[in-house]
């Protein structure tokens, strides 16, 4: 899994923050900045540089000490500020070590679509649940270039996870008693279940079963 904003791989050193204003999972050098929430009751949150962004203009600036994170050194070297080695010292100090981190390039399969689905063979909100478990989670689906991308919103620009069709196949589940096809389906890799689906109603679970089939094969 990767940042939702800056496309940057977690790992044991580089861990996972969510937004608590947007719920995106975001890297800590895209969460430094706080702000009150309304849904906590005012209490100061984590927030992602965009949700930041947005929040003071709707709200205006973070009342009281917290200020952003600093993100540039576009400032004048022969500013009056510099005017002795104090001074300098202080405003180095005072930059995050994250400043200066290098941000990994977001893989090309994951950038090259973009969670509107233009272009694509089918696009939407799914419910998925992984193999051997009982929660459902809701998530944006693209189908593009026999390719399922996964977002956590149809906002996002990177996906989270991109998964080739080739070699799938997909079965629905059948409603106890009847005869009729439900909202639920199935997608197994070589008999082995990876992923069940549930959507709104049957008729679109039709669609986005014929959708994968499609994608399946070559």
């Amino acid at each position: 899994m990767m940042c939702m904003n800056c496309g940057c791989d977690f790992s044991l050193t580089v861990r996972r923050h969510h937004c608590h204003a947007c719920g995106k999972i975001v890297c800590r050098n895209c969460s430094r900045n706080k702000y009150p929430l309304k849904c906590l009751k005012n209490r100061m949150a984590k927030v992602c540089d965009g949700c930041f962004r947005e929040l003071k203009l709707r709200n205006g600036p973070v009342p009281g000490p917290i200020r952003e994170r600093p993100v540039s050194m576009s400032f004048p070297l022969s500013s009056s500020r510099f005017s002795s080695g104090s001074t300098f010292s202080s405003v180095f100090q005072s930059i995050s070590p994250s400043t200066f981190k290098k941000q990994k390039k977001v893989p090309s399969a994951l950038a090259e679509v973009a969670a509107s689905g233009e272009g694509s063979a089918i696009s939407g909100y799914l419910s998925r649940c992984k193999s051997g478990k009982r929660r459902w989670k809701k998530l944006w689906l693209v189908i593009k270039g026999k390719v399922l991308y996964t977002y956590l919103a149809s906002e996002d620009k990177v996906a989270m996870e991109s998964i080739p069709l080739l070699g799938f196949t997909i079965a629905p589940e059948k409603e106890e008693g009847s005869s009729e096809v439900g909202p639920v389906f199935h997608l197994y890799h070589k008999k082995t279940l990876f992923y069940s689906f549930k959507a709104e109603d049957s008729s679109s679970a039709q669609r986005w079963m014929e959708a994968m089939e499609d994608a399946s094969v070559l």
